[in-house]
């Protein structure tokens, strides 16, 4: 791996996308095409009470497409010092608000429990610090042994090595996107039939229950979401330039492929202003309603979206 990065190497994705922004850079730094990664991250998640887009790095398949050996470790400064060579980048789980770089403005998410990554790709002997990528800070710079420990969710560090294979073959265009549009499809259809798991079914029924919630409690939850739906709007429209920049449409398929997204971006942010009406009253007869009824809508809407992707993909590989 090599020692000096510049800032223009660094994939920053959104605020929520921690995990996902280490390894999009990852893999920008290893010479791979990360766009690969991200036609698989159209998710959506409810867990603490955020509805977020984010995967956990647990779920993510770096192997099918890139080849990369992901294992989850505990250990020390040395262990993970020895997990750093030519081939080998870590991704490390840390409190946020330990970071001395990381802004404070940005702080708001950890108190309900939501951890950080970053990224470290080498070590200084000379001056005994860890070479740190932080994506969601613009940061680029080390860190003591000290500060790793200090940063750590755990006494010890937890982290995840990921293993670059040395002979890379060129990914099968067709076949990935196939691939992948299978995989956003049924992810998506198996959270919307699965009652307990289902993401907006979930937010909905809390949605609910805020109305007679403390204002406090009501409030961070908003402001949480509020947070958490930005940044599923920008990796929509991320995700959608990615689809669109590997011409798996023709002109005519595009028309309908840009309008989807507008109307899909168009209906969360939507939500969100709604959301903020909401905080400021939350007594206003049918306001939960009507964003009930907006969720129903890009719920409907992704999931024709998807199914049209998919449809294309194989379109396209049974050519």
């Amino acid at each position: 791996m090599k020692k000096r990065v510049a800032p223009d190497e660094i994939i920053k994705l959104a605020a929520m996308e921690c995990a996902a922004s280490c390894i999009t850079t990852a893999l920008n730094l290893f010479g791979c095409d990360y766009r690969y990664f991200l036609l698989g991250y159209w998710n959506l998640t409810y867990y603490a009470g955020t509805l977020m887009s984010g995967k956990h790095v647990r779920q993510l398949d770096l192997e099918s497409v890139f080849g990369i050996q992901k294992t989850l470790h505990a250990g020390s400064a040395v262990s993970l010092r020895e997990s750093l060579d030519e081939q080998s980048i870590v991704l490390m789980l840390c409190h946020a608000s330990k970071l001395d770089f990381f802004p404070r403005n940005e702080l708001s998410l950890e108190a309900e429990g939501f951890q950080h990554y970053i990224l470290i790709y080498g070590y200084d002997a000379v001056s005994k610090q860890y070479l740190i990528i932080d994506p969601i800070a613009d940061y680029i710079g080390g860190m003591t042994e000290e500060a790793l420990y200090a940063s750590s969710v755990r006494e010890d560090l937890r982290y995840y090595r990921l293993v670059f294979p040395t002979d890379r073959q060129q990914p099968d265009h067709l076949a990935i996107i196939r691939m992948e549009t299978e995989r956003n499809l049924s992810c998506y259809t198996l959270d919307e039939a699965n009652a307990e798991g289902n993401a907006i079914d979930q937010f909905s029924i809390d949605l609910t229950a805020m109305a007679e919630r403390p204002v406090d409690e009501r409030n961070a939850w908003i402001d949480r979401n509020n947070i958490s739906i930005s940044s599923v709007i920008k990796s929509r429209g991320l995700i959608g330039e990615i689809y669109r920049s590997f011409h798996l449409l023709e002109e005519e398929d595009l028309r309908h492929y840009a309008s989807s997204i507008d109307q899909i971006i168009k209906l969360w942010t939507t939500v969100n202003f709604l959301l903020i009406k909401f905080k400021r009253n939350p007594a206003q007869a049918g306001l939960t309603d009507s964003i009930r009824q907006r969720l129903e809508a890009v719920k409907a809407l992704e999931k024709a979206f998807l199914d049209f992707l998919h449809l294309k993909g194989r379109e396209r590989i049974e050519v």
